[in-house]
């Protein structure tokens, strides 16, 4: 049981941090909305690089809870066909579901991306991020579009909670899948949380700006230091920067 997404984050982090520091070009990539508190932690924690991919869920008719798949924001969807014929799902009605559904994770993936362009991926080991893995259907959705189009050189499955079938299924289809809990009842994500809000479109927002916001803070300190190393010396004021190095007096 896990108190709230920042505990369950920070909980990750310190598990699984030498599988997160063994690699040099590694991105968080978080599942909105509920991975992102979560991703944000690890990524805050590890000094990481921090984004998001926009994965939505297809509900069932009169059932939105229950997976029928997964549709991400380029279009790309995982579908779970053991239900979709348990249901006797047509494709009329499938079209239709996942159409909104492709509408809606667009639409989304614009507002949090703020015309931020998404961090490149090509060569990088990325851990994929989410709040709970119940049917896995948006886990399995990112990791297929993931693993399709861009030239990634690791993928791992990050989660507090996974339920055991829905482990056993995605431990194949990446790396590996790093989870603290596989409880044998598994009914919904939150019932493993004490607090288990729904977290806004704004909340997203900042967790992305501020993570952002450390990044280049980081970068800067880093730029300093190796020019420092290079014999250089760099003197801040509210209005200009003098590199010490190239400056001269008459």
């Amino acid at each position: 049981m896990f108190k709230n997404r920042k505990e369950a984050g920070q909980l990750l982090g310190e598990e699984f941090k030498e599988k997160l520091l063994e690699f040099k070009n590694v991105a968080i990539i978080a599942l909105p909305r509920g991975g992102v508190p979560i991703a944000f932690e690890i990524a805050k924690m590890h000094k990481l690089p921090l984004d998001i991919f926009c994965v939505k869920k297809v509900g069932a008719p009169n059932n939105e809870e229950l997976a029928l798949g997964a549709v991400t924001e380029e279009g790309i969807g995982y579908l779970n066909q053991r239900i979709i014929i348990h249901l006797n799902i047509d494709d009329l009605q499938l079209h239709r579901l996942t159409k909104q559904k492709k509408e809606e994770v667009k639409k989304q993936a614009q507002e949090f991306r703020n015309s931020r362009p998404p961090i490149d991926l090509s060569g990088r080991s990325i851990f994929i991020v989410d709040d709970g893995i119940a049917t896995g259907a948006t886990m399995k959705a990112a990791i297929k579009f993931l693993k399709k189009d861009h030239n990634i050189k690791n993928i791992f499955a990050v989660a507090p909670v996974s339920s055991r079938q829905s482990y056993n299924e995605i431990i194949n289809l990446v790396d590996d899948i790093l989870v603290l809990e596989t409880p044998h009842n598994f009914l919904s994500v939150g019932e493993f949380y004490l607090e288990f809000p729904q977290v806004s479109n704004k909340e997203v927002c900042e967790y992305l700006e501020t993570s952002n916001e450390l990044r280049r803070q980081k970068e800067k300190k880093e730029s300093i230091r190796r020019f420092e190393n290079e014999g250089g010396a760099i003197y801040e004021s509210q209005d200009f920067t003098i590199n010490k190095k190239h400056y001269h007096s008459k």
